[in-house]
Parts: C-alpha cells; structure tokens; sequence
C-alpha cells in the first residue's frame, strides 16, 4: 500500500521514517517526495515540502486527445478498478 511518512533521518543509504505502517526491517520499493496536489496528510499532521517539489501538480503544457484515444479509454475503463470511467482515467492521464 501507500503510506506518507515522514523522513526523519538520511545517513549514507540508509532513510529513517515515522508514521509509517511497516514492520521493522521491511524492505522499502519506492519513496516519493510529498507533492501537495496529490498527497492527503491528516489534518492534524505538519508537513513541510521542500523547495525543489514545490510548484509539483501544476499544469505545465495542454493535452488534447484525439477521437480515437478517447474511444480507447472507455473501452479501457470498462477494465479499471481504480478508475471509475474513461473521464477520470482521462484526467489521470491529464495530471501526469
């Protein structure tokens, strides 16, 4: 799963992290910065980005589609069980 957590520590290769849900010694795949058009935090939570991310999530050119790529994602979508229609999988697309 997912999970936003805060990097307390960088030392050599090795990142400590809390208010993460794994347990200890777990192997970590993939750390992404915190990007606030995309990242939930509770509310209760503080969190800092840093100056390299900020400006992350706004649109940086247009995209248009052509008919048949439209055409494509709902027969795509029809597959999906994140999405919930060719218009939401189209927007992902938009977004990154």
């Amino acid at each position: 799963g997912l999970s936003l957590a805060a990097l307390v520590n960088v030392e050599n290769n090795r990142l400590d992290l809390a208010g993460v849900d794994l347990v200890d010694g777990t192997p970590i795949l993939d750390v992404k910065p915190y990007i606030p058009a995309y990242d939930a935090p509770p509310a209760s939570s503080t969190v800092s980005t840093p100056d390299w991310i900020r400006g992350a999530g706004e649109q940086l050119c247009t995209v248009e589609f052509t008919a048949g790529a439209i055409a494509d994602a709902r027969v795509c979508a029809a597959h999906l069980r994140l999405l919930r229609s060719a218009d939401e999988l189209l927007q992902t697309i938009e977004d990154v």
